[in-house]
């Protein structure tokens, strides 16, 4: 999930998100890259009860394609991790830290 980086989007995606977690019979996650900001809603974000990880970027560790072109990151990159119990208790799905340095090595 890549919302938009304005705070009623973000606290309406993260109520969302909350939900389908919530409701979910089966192995739920889902994986946030947003800016990281300080913002009261990016605080919330990530105190969230379902937050299994954490990851930031920095900004010269990553590169975004603007068309085929490759270009400086402008922000440092935040990543969340949101999982159910059972999406944690599944190895298939766990955020671990050898996939999160796998992540981070991919930007």
């Amino acid at each position: 999930v890549n919302p938009p980086f304005a705070p009623e989007m973000l606290a309406k995606m993260r109520e969302h998100l909350h939900a389908l977690i919530k409701a979910a019979s089966g192995p739920l996650s889902f994986v946030v890259a947003l800016a990281n900001w300080k913002h009261a809603e990016v605080d919330r974000l990530v105190a969230s009860p379902f937050l299994r990880a954490r990851l930031v970027i920095a900004q010269e560790d990553q590169r975004w394609l603007d068309g085929s072109s490759p270009r400086r990151a402008p922000v440092e990159t935040l990543v969340v991790v949101l999982q159910n119990e059972a999406a944690v208790s599944d190895a298939r799905y766990a955020a671990t830290p050898a996939k999160l340095e796998r992540l981070r090595r991919s930007c």
